[in-house]
């Protein structure tokens, strides 16, 4: 674990775990799932309230908790949309069972709601979903839209008009036969009729990548684009992917396709591209060509076009900050109280501290370490999950600790999420509400290097020395800090720092 301070600025590598100053601290938590658009008063995880009880046979009706919302644009033309919403419902027994989307001007207004057996016996355990509901937006003029999901809102901007292309009449190849020369006694042979072409049309599918994905200077990475012909050629292998526009990214172009397709298969392609050295948005775009050179894309038509949209973000190493002030390898638990509550263990184990969440579904809890408190700092820790690792498993550190129980906490999940949120030892406000990026490595033995730059009110967040985000906020200015756990998935939880 390093920590420096260069003008009080703090490095801190490795993972950590929970301590405090010299006395077992109180149980620190923080509520994991607030209600949305308030904040819980006290430490207990809000819950979201059902209609009261109904006769047996019957079902109750209720609504999930909204944690996050974001519009997915599918690279098409016309575009198409959907909001990717994702949250929590109360137990195991519940579901989503409606959804209604109403559209009022530049509002789109979507309402989720829950269902579960009104005589079901369901352990109270937080369950998360994730739902995706399509948004009609072919036609919509180009601006800005809001969408409000159960009260949680997000934006998506049209840069066009989103309207289909208008129709243009196919001309119709005419074969015309010139007469012979001179009268011939036999009859004229009557001509073959000529073969029409085939066409070239492309429905788009899906990408891996969606447009905004931050990735730092210099880093690689690979798009990909998944294709369904809905022509009437089948696309050998000497059709191929074309850069036509925007920032090539280092990549090669042309990429012949993997394999040849029929008309109704679908083809994915994979283009390995290098983010610029420059800060920025970058996007480059594509379309298919024929073996002839026809360049062709999505519509009606084959008038369109796909593309990658990257946002190049700086780098921890950006920062330039010297060498650590303070580190610890962690091998020993000098620095670091080992908390053991009835839901969460700290131990030293074969050179590092192992996290244990031992009870699924229980609100955040960290220890302090017994350094001393700083207040501007960059504090960096190596966390590596063990055999289970999944959906909300989290995982972090938290800093400028005036107290046990108060604090900025900064942590990941193991489905590739990241937040910030300040606890003041009653209230919970959120700073980054859960929030997906490619940056984190998901899943069961993986590690995450996470990084916080803290100068006044200004906090950086970094993954993988990566910046995926940045807020304000003033309310305390300076403290101690430490590590946290939580599970939501899986108990026992365990990460190693």
């Amino acid at each position: 674990m390093k920590y420096r301070k260069a003008l009080a600025i703090l490095t801190f590598a490795l993972l950590l775990t929970a301590c405090t100053l010299g006395a077992p601290p109180p149980q620190n938590r923080a509520p994991s799932l607030p209600e949305v658009g308030e904040a819980p008063t006290t430490s207990e995880t809000a819950v979201p309230q059902e209609t009261a009880a109904a006769p047996a046979g019957s079902v109750v009706v209720g609504t999930p908790f909204i944690e996050q919302v974001d519009v997915l644009l599918m690279e098409s033309f016309p575009l198409q949309a959907a909001a990717v919403v994702r949250g929590n419902l109360p137990d195991a027994c519940t579901t989503i069972s409606g959804v209604d989307v109403v559209r009022k001007d530049n509002l789109f207004e979507v309402t989720l709601s829950t269902e579960r057996p009104a005589d079901a016996v369901c352990a109270q355990v937080l369950t998360p979903f994730e739902e995706n509901v399509p948004l009609d937006i072919v036609g919509l003029p180009a601006g800005t839209y809001t969408v409000n999901v159960n009260g949680v809102q997000t934006t998506f901007t049209l840069a066009m008009d989103n309207a289909m292309p208008t129709e243009i009449p196919t001309p119709t190849a005419v074969a015309v036969v010139s007469p012979t020369a001179q009268p011939s006694p036999t009859p004229t042979a009557t001509p073959e009729p000529q073969e029409e072409t085939c066409t070239n049309r492309i429905t788009f599918m899906g990408e891996n990548v969606p447009d905004g994905t931050s990735f730092a200077a210099g880093n690689t990475f690979e798009k990909t684009w998944t294709l369904k012909n809905e022509g009437t050629c089948t696309w050998t292998q000497d059709y191929a992917a074309v850069f036509v526009d925007g920032d090539q990214m280092g990549a090669q172009s042309p990429v012949p396709l993997p394999k040849e397709v029929a008309p109704g298969q679908k083809v994915t392609i994979r283009v390995p591209f290098t983010a610029p050295q420059t800060p920025g948005t970058y996007r480059s775009v594509w379309r298919l060509q024929t073996p002839d050179g026809v360049q062709f894309g999505p519509g009606k038509k084959g008038e369109g076009q796909f593309w990658v949209e990257i946002q190049v973000t700086e780098a921890s190493s950006s920062l330039n900050l010297g060498a650590p002030t303070w580190s610890d390898p962690m091998d020993k638990s000098t620095y670091w109280f080992l908390v053991d509550t009835d839901n969460t263990r700290f131990k030293m184990n074969a050179g590092a501290l192992e996290m244990i969440a031992k009870t699924k579904g229980v609100l955040d809890e960290w220890g302090l370490s017994q350094r001393a408190a700083v207040d501007d700092f960059y504090l960096e820790v190596d966390f590596t999950t063990g055999d289970v690792c999944s959906g909300l498993d989290r995982y972090g550190m938290i800093v400028r600790a005036p107290s046990p129980e108060k604090g900025y906490v900064f942590g990941v999940s193991c489905d590739g999420r990241f937040r910030l949120y300040l606890w003041d030892g009653s209230t919970y406000t959120s700073l980054q509400d859960w929030k997906a990026h490619p940056a984190i490595r998901t899943g069961p033995n993986q590690k995450n290097t996470l990084g916080i730059w803290v100068k006044g009110s200004k906090f950086k967040v970094y993954v993988n020395g990566q910046l995926v985000g940045s807020v304000r906020d003033a309310t305390f200015k300076d403290g101690q800090f430490g590590l946290f756990i939580a599970s939501g998935e899986n108990a026992p939880f365990k990460v190693r720092v």
